[in-house]
């Protein structure tokens, strides 16, 4: 049996054959409209029920749709990290934003997020924010958003100067959508020219 199932922005995975999920549906539907952007994300239509994540699946990510993309947000002590995902009508791309214990990070400095033994450095521009517009940066963004969408990635560590602060990170395999670096955008756009 096939069915459509939408990850909305709530963090919630509704059945479009579902009467339980009718509101859900319709209240997608006037987002979508009304903003012009996909307010949900079409999480497989002809994939069969079950093969996808359970909608009941904790997940620790607070995700928001607006004009312009969708930011990933993880919070919890004093700290977080944020991920905005631009939308390829506004031009595609990604920037970072942390802040650890309270602090942003220092403008032009390296800032870490752990996961698990792996290491991902983020660059922090002249304004302290995670920039992805580099050859290096961008390797490093899509290895972190590779990991951040495994499903055995439950906690990371984000590292800046000696302050470190662990945040629970679970249902990133269903909760983050696509998501290029800035690199990877002007490289498309430079080939297109």
């Amino acid at each position: 049996m096939s069915r459509t199932r939408i990850f909305c922005a709530t963090g919630r995975l509704v059945d479009a054959g579902s009467s339980r999920d009718a509101g859900a549906m319709a209240m997608i539907a006037r987002l979508a409209s009304g903003l012009g952007v996909a307010a949900a994300i079409i999480a497989g239509s002809a994939m069969p029920a079950g093969s996808q994540a359970r909608s009941d699946a904790p997940s620790d990510w607070t995700v928001s749709a607006d004009a312009t993309g969708t930011t990933y947000r993880l919070t919890g002590d004093n700290s977080r990290l944020s991920i905005e995902c631009v939308s390829q009508h506004h031009g595609g791309g990604a920037v970072l934003s942390m802040v650890v214990d309270g602090r942003d990070p220092a403008p032009r400095t390296i800032s870490s997020v752990i996961v698990g033994e792996r290491i991902f450095g983020v660059r922090h521009d002249f304004a302290g924010v995670g920039v992805t517009d580099c050859p290096s940066c961008a390797a490093d963004f899509d290895a972190l958003w590779a990991a951040l969408r495994d499903p055995a990635t439950d906690e990371i560590t984000l590292k800046s100067g000696e302050k470190r602060r662990h945040l629970r990170s679970r249902g990133g395999e269903t909760a983050l959508g696509a998501c290029q670096s800035d690199f990877a955008r002007l490289s498309l756009q430079a080939d297109r020219l």
